[in-house]
């Protein structure tokens, strides 16, 4: 599918020999404009990350290729980028119309656009979070489910393992979460309560110091003696050590009229000739979103939750 990897400066899109080739500031993967040879196809810009599932991203590619608007067939191309933040900054600037990301990057849209709509991959992700959750050793906590009525850390709004993953673990189990703005707050009884701490170092001082009762984040800085020194580790026992699949998600950009963005949709989520790639939000999915939104909302004035 990708033909090779260049070093890229400022941004600028074109074609040149049937190649899709973008300058963004980093990176980036180039690969063919798929339909870049009939006229009658207007070019239409799928972007990911270099962690994305190839299958995936042929799969929307292929997909998009059988679908027209206003009798125009769509010519997708493809950029890869190699991070979340590259990725981000493509869809802020304008410059693709649609993007294959986790959630992170699809939350992020959705807060700069709130009109921007989103699917989520079909099947099992094979995108995992590396996720640990500790207490302190002695503490009654046995499981996630003694945690309610708790008060959990997690290290900042946006990080993965420390945040993204543990609260898709928790979402998914179908334990309520409560919001604290400070490691003061107090608890709410029938929920899990969670606190930003910034970094794994406030976290182990915050549990060492029994102002939280149990700390989540990524399992190789847990395994990590610069980052969790063996001593530190004895003094706590883990009661979560799992791989958490992480959802992948589409979102539509602004470049998209709502017309053009439902003919996509229902490209995407059509199962007539195979399996979809993608299934519209349930009920479920759009609380865990709205959910992601609102937390970032309340922390906006909270410089430990943004560390």
């Amino acid at each position: 599918m990708f033909v090779g990897m260049v070093e890229m400066g400022w941004l600028k899109i074109n074609k040149r020999c049937g190649m899709l080739i973008a300058t963004v500031g980093f990176s980036i993967v180039w690969g063919p404009a798929y339909g870049a040879d009939n006229a009658s196809a207007d070019a239409f810009i799928v972007a990911a990350t270099d962690t994305t599932s190839e299958d995936l991203i042929n799969s929307v590619m292929d997909r998009l290729k059988s679908a027209s608007f206003d009798g125009r067939k769509f010519a997708p191309q493809p950029i890869i980028v190699s991070s979340n933040k590259d990725l981000t900054d493509l869809i802020n600037d304008g410059v693709v119309d649609l993007a294959i990301s986790d959630a992170r990057v699809a939350v992020k849209a959705m807060i700069k656009n709130p009109m921007t709509p989103a699917m989520k991959a079909s099947g099992r992700s094979t995108d995992l979070a590396a996720v640990v959750f500790a207490v302190r050793d002695g503490s009654p906590i046995r499981s996630m489910a003694d945690l309610k009525g708790r008060k959990l850390a997690f290290e900042g709004v946006w990080n993965r393992s420390g945040y993204f993953g543990p609260i898709t673990l928790i979402q998914r189990a179908g334990y309520p979460m409560e919001y604290l703005d400070t490691v003061r707050n107090d608890v709410t009884p029938d929920a899990i309560n969670f606190v930003f701490a910034g970094d794994e170092v406030n976290m182990v001082a915050w549990l060492n110091r029994g102002l939280i009762d149990a700390i989540a984040f990524n399992r190789t800085d847990w395994n990590n003696e610069e980052e969790t020194p063996l001593h530190i580790r004895e003094t706590f026992r883990l009661i979560v050590d799992e791989d958490v699949p992480m959802d992948q998600y589409v979102t539509l950009t602004s470049r998209n009229s709502v017309q053009r963005r439902d003919v996509i949709q229902n490209t995407l989520t059509s199962y007539e000739g195979g399996i979809a790639p993608f299934k519209k939000l349930s009920p479920e999915d759009e609380q865990h979103i709205d959910f992601l939104i609102e937390t970032y909302a309340h922390t906006e004035g909270n410089y430990l939750a943004h560390e």
